[in-house]
C-alpha cells in the first residue's frame, strides 16, 4: 500500500521538503528553521546564529564528498537561506583547470549577520566535460580571512 505523501516550502530558505502527508510540518529543515517554534516569539528572535552554524558544520575544515549531508547544508545556508538582518555575497571565485576528467573551483562567501562578518572559502573539485556536468566530486570547506598580500612578478625587459 503506497502512502501520500505532502510537500512544503521552508518559510527561511525556501527549500521543498517533501514528508509522508501524516507527517506535514513536523519535520524542520536543515537550515535551522522549525515549525515547532514557528509561533513562538518574533521571527528575528527565532532566527538562527548562521556563523556559528556553519563553524559548527565545518569545525577547524571539512572535506567530503561533494552533495553530502554537510555540503547541501552549509550550500542552504550560503545560497537560499534568508532572514532579516542576514547576508551573504561571493566575493572572490577562482577556477583552475586539473587535468582530464577534473578543474577546480573556489569561492568565497562574505556572510553578514547582526554585525558579524566572517569569511568562508568553498573548494569544489568539478567536472571538466560537458558530459559530466552536475558530477561535482569533492568539496573542502574552511573558514577564511581577507589579508593583503604583495606579489613581486617578474616580466620581459631589462634591468640596468
Amino acid at each position: 500500500m503506497e502512502r501520500e505523501t505532502a510537500t512544503y516550502t521552508c518559510p527561511q530558505c525556501r527549500r521543498q521538503i517533501r514528508v509522508l502527508a501524516d507527517e506535514y510540518g513536523d519535520h524542520p529543515c536543515s537550515c535551522g528553521w522549525d515549525p515547532e517554534y514557528e509561533n513562538e516569539g518574533d521571527d528575528e528572535e527565532m532566527s538562527m546564529d548562521v556563523i556559528k552554524k556553519l563553524r559548527e558544520l565545518i569545525g577547524e575544515g571539512y572535506e567530503g564528498q561533494a552533495w553530502d549531508e554537510i555540503h547541501e547544508e552549509v550550500d542552504a545556508i550560503l545560497d537560499t537561506y534568508s532572514p532579516k538582518g542576514y547576508s551573504t555575497e561571493c566575493v572572490d571565485e577562482e577556477f583552475e583547470e586539473g587535468g582530464r576528467w577534473t578543474n577546480y573551483k573556489t569561492n568565497v562567501y562574505r556572510v553578514e549577520q547582526g554585525g558579524k562578518m566572517a569569511y568562508f572559502s568553498v573548494w569544489r573539485e568539478v567536472p571538466a566535460t560537458e558530459c559530466q556536468d552536475g558530477g561535482d566530486f569533492m568539496v573542502a570547506i574552511e573558514e577564511v580571512v581577507p589579508e593583503e598580500v604583495t606579489i613581486i612578478k617578474y616580466v620581459s625587459g631589462r634591468s640596468a
